[in-house]
């Protein structure tokens, strides 16, 4: 079934931030500021670091039973950088939910 028919649901938990990965958790916040000269790495770290989160991180959970970022791997990157890995924080996760409408005859 396609995901048409599902109404996108959110629930949110605290979980430390070595149970999470991100597409950047593998590289080094300066080699990414050095490399990715294309984004504000470093105005992301200075808000984050002076204003905390605006938004929560959205993860899903695989599979596998573990935790992947969805939405907000830069700021997922800074966090890491910011806080110990066995830091708790809150995150959005992503659920589905039908919206289809049960017809009665």
């Amino acid at each position: 079934m396609s995901k048409k028919y599902y109404n996108t649901q959110y629930t949110t938990a605290y979980i430390a931030l070595e149970d999470i990965k991100g597409d950047f958790t593998h590289y080094p916040l300066m080699e990414l500021i050095m490399k990715d000269r294309g984004y504000d790495w470093t105005g992301l770290l200075h808000d984050i670091d002076k204003n905390g989160l605006k938004e929560l991180i959205e993860i899903t959970k695989t599979e596998e039973g573990k935790y992947k970022v969805s939405q907000g791997n830069h700021r997922f990157k800074v966090m890491e950088y910011l806080y110990p890995k066995y830091n708790v924080l809150k995150f959005k996760i992503k659920r589905y939910e039908t919206n289809r409408k049960v017809h009665s005859n």
